[in-house]
């Protein structure tokens, strides 16, 4: 099996009172033999919101991959089971979903589950809490899907941090506190051909804004998001589908 995928990561640098915002681009081609090994090559790049490049690309040699797809169950109630396997019994109900939210959508965005393991995977999201059609979309390669959403998680989206300049007294933080906070929601969606039902991208966003401590546009905010560009079958390691 043979899946190229492009990754496009949020990272921030901060420090001395100012944050930088950059995008690292991965592009990675995925050999997996029938035993379920797997071989990479990957490539970074670093690039700005707007998409220009960072500094030059670094080509890494092609090396060992772990295939996390590799030992995936071929059912819902036991693909469950396997991505909750570290998970504490005392974990509230309300982050075990979550949990599984994450888990099905990073196997799904990896491109080299097998047919019944991303059978299973969808049965499983579809079971999910707040899963929701998202509607047509046009993912960030240009190709119409279908995409599919949900919840992943909350977290402060407010202008909650401490003010940089001055230290302000406990009732004066109460009350900017009190006047800044907002839930924030973290929504993945999922984005298939509307033809094969494969695939295309996974794509993770932070709403109505990104966390406070990013010091970001007061937007809703792409995390991260996963292309799968390419995928077939292939005899050999270091070939490509035609």
């Amino acid at each position: 099996t043979y899946a190229k995928t492009q990754n496009y990561a949020l990272q921030v640098n901060a420090g001395g009172g100012t944050s930088t915002s950059y995008f690292e681009t991965t592009v990675r081609e995925v050999w997996v033999a029938a035993d379920g090994s797997a071989v990479a090559k990957t490539w970074l790049q670093d690039t700005t919101p707007a998409g220009a490049a960072v500094g030059p690309a670094t080509d890494e040699s092609t090396s060992p991959w772990q295939n996390t797809n590799k030992s995936l169950p071929t059912t819902a109630a036991a693909l469950e089971t396997a991505l909750l396997a570290t998970t504490p019994a005392i974990t509230p109900e309300s982050e075990k979903q979550t949990i599984l939210a994450q888990g099905v959508m990073s196997q799904l965005g990896e491109g080299t589950a097998t047919p019944s393991q991303v059978a299973a995977l969808y049965q499983l999201l579809a079971k999910l809490p707040g899963v929701f059609d998202a509607g047509t979309v046009t993912d960030n390669t240009g190709v119409a899907g279908q995409a599919i959403g949900v919840p992943t998680g909350t977290f402060d989206s407010g202008q909650t941090c401490v003010p940089v300049h001055g230290t302000p007294s406990q009732p004066q933080m109460d009350a900017i506190l009190a006047s800044r906070h907002a839930l924030g929601q973290g929504i993945t969606y999922l984005v298939l051909d509307p033809t094969t039902g494969q695939p295309l991208e996974v794509e993770s966003i932070d709403t109505p804004n990104a966390p406070c401590a990013l010091d970001l546009p007061r937007d809703p905010t792409i995390e991260d998001y996963n292309l799968l560009l390419q995928e077939g079958q292939v005899n050999q390691t270091g070939t490509v589908p035609s």
